[in-house]
């Protein structure tokens, strides 16, 4: 095997699995994979694209109450054309995410649904005649995060509106999941 297709064979596990480090006074890593389905409106039309990608949260967290903090995206993944392909952005295009996100639970720590909200700046490295568009964008999400054995899994349903420059504008709808391991349901699970 390569060395590049076992680098991207690790990265992809990372990526899948999602890793979580507790850090100290309420400090976490977080980590979550998405199938994005990218819809873009051009001057030339509409195109579609998918795939996998994933989200890295850096935050300060009250488990089941609140998480608060940067997010950035992709730690690997990119999109693919389902269709059409457009010459201003190719059959691939990466979008970069850099922002703050903040993850509430509006019913306490009992129930476990969440909504989570943020604010970024984009750039969507496209393998077209556009090159690097460049914009910014906001995320919605609703969610559910529940406790299996020390693990909690967190699906999440969301939309990331984004514009960008040359008139560029694009909807992602994005369900994820995430794999968080909270010291609280280790303790309690023993």
């Amino acid at each position: 095997m390569s060395r590049k297709l076992v680098s991207q064979i690790i990265l992809f596990c990372i990526g899948f699995c999602p890793i979580n480090i507790c850090l100290a006074d309420g400090w976490a890593i977080r980590a979550r994979e998405h199938f994005e389905t990218h819809k873009y409106k051009l001057n030339s039309g509409d195109y579609e694209l998918g795939g996998l990608t994933n989200t890295l949260n850096i935050w300060h967290e009250r488990p089941f109450r609140y998480s608060l903090g940067l997010a950035f995206s992709p730690i690997i993944g990119a999109a693919r054309s389902k269709g059409a392909v457009s010459t201003e952005i190719g059959s691939e295009i990466k979008l970069w995410v850099l922002g703050v996100e903040g993850k509430y639970f509006p019913y306490g720590p009992d129930k476990r649904g969440f909504t989570r909200l943020g604010l970024s700046w984009h750039a969507l490295d496209t393998k077209g005649t556009y090159g690097v568009l460049w914009g910014w964008g906001y995320y919605l999400g609703l969610g559910w995060e529940f406790p299996v054995g020390i693990v909690s899994l967190a699906p999440e349903i969301a939309i990331r509106n984004i514009y960008l420059n040359n008139d560029v504008s694009g909807t992602i709808f994005t369900p994820s999941i995430g794999v968080h391991f909270y010291p609280e349901l280790r303790s309690s699970a023993k």
